[in-house]
């Protein structure tokens, strides 16, 4: 029932002074709130991105529509076009700062998305930053996978271990010995996208890296399965164990236009 503020340390050293009863509340929600290991995301996005991950819905987080160039997407997934979009409390709290921005943002989205049988946005209410209003939220939305309290239990502990991860280890990693960041993620039992993202936010440069594994692969058979078999990139990344954006890279360096309905082989 301590109510005065109380420093606190992050696992990454980061420390934060706050009154317990409010830290209590984070943890509920799976989160310590350390500004270096939260990557200033919303809760809304890291518990979605973790959700999707369990889930292996292939979802991959802000990204630009070829087709909306001037606007960042939250998730989308580019097999299905499914298009999610975590609605913060400045898209519904006219108070909020950045409130009549988000608006105009959001108009043009589904402007967009009305204009444009390619994608199809859903759009989370994430007002309350909160485990449970995330929870009821999803299972509100028919075309998402309902979250049971087996799922909450493992959903919950990717959250922790997102908002907790040795930052400074996984960059030793990726910088000075030159591992692949599919690899460091791997290491450390986190999502490739959480742990991009959390690289991005802290200014840790990105390299291109190259996939070797491009030359062994057996592209006609890759096509093949692409094409006529309508596998999705990330299946056939499973088979030949390779990421999916190493399998678009094989198929768009083999004329084979990338489709959000079909995909066609170009002549």
């Amino acid at each position: 029932h301590h109510n005065k503020p109380v420093m606190f340390r992050c696992t990454c050293g980061k420390e934060i002074k706050m009154k317990p009863s409010v830290l209590q509340i984070h943890l509920k929600n799976g989160v310590f709130p350390c500004k270096i290991c939260s990557n200033n995301t919303s809760y809304g996005q890291i518990a979605f991105e973790c959700y999707q991950t369990y889930n292996k819905l292939g979802f991959e987080s802000e990204k630009i529509l070829p087709e909306l160039p001037n606007r960042r997407v939250d998730f989308i997934n580019w097999d299905n076009g499914m298009w999610v979009e975590i609605q913060g409390k400045q898209h519904t709290d006219k108070n909020s700062r950045g409130h009549e921005q988000a608006c105009e943002q959001d108009l043009e989205k589904r402007t967009f998305n009305k204009k444009n049988n390619k994608y199809n946005l859903i759009e989370i209410d994430m007002k309350i930053s909160s485990w449970e209003y995330f929870k009821k939220q999803i299972n509100k939305e028919i075309q998402l996978p309902n979250i049971s309290d087996e799922d909450e239990k493992e959903i919950l502990e990717l959250i922790r271990l997102s908002s907790n991860l040795p930052l400074d280890k996984m960059k030793k990693m990726y910088i000075e010995e030159k591992v692949p960041l599919t690899y460091v993620a791997k290491k450390f039992g986190v999502s490739y996208n959480i742990l991009r993202r959390m690289f991005h936010k802290n200014n840790i440069k990105l390299r291109t890296e190259s996939y070797n594994k491009q030359s062994k692969l057996d592209k006609e058979n890759i096509i093949q399965l692409y094409v006529k078999e309508q596998m999705s990139t990330s299946k056939i990344g499973g088979i030949y164990n390779v990421s999916r954006s190493t399998i678009r890279r094989v198929l768009k360096n083999n004329n084979v236009e990338m489709r959000c309905g079909k995909f066609v082989k170009l002549p």
